[in-house]
């Protein structure tokens, strides 16, 4: 997922289901995931064959949108 918000650009990487690695501006992981999730405003496009990276994200996208709505 790519998401563009005015200069600010995030990239939410998932593979087979679950959640690898989250960036939007200077944010990472889970941050960059509640800052995208806020946003009022924005364009976004889903992107097939990504390379799935690294995961640092330890958590379900069930959990991140859990923890999202309790902020």
């Amino acid at each position: 997922l790519e998401v563009v918000c005015g200069e600010t650009t995030g990239t939410l990487v998932v593979y087979e289901g679950q959640p690898m690695f989250a960036s939007f501006g200077p944010l990472a992981d889970a941050n960059a995931v509640f800052a995208m999730l806020v946003q009022k405003a924005g364009y976004f496009s889903f992107r097939k064959k990504i390379e799935a990276g690294e995961k640092t994200l330890n958590t379900s996208i069930t959990g991140l949108l859990l923890e999202a709505s309790r902020r």
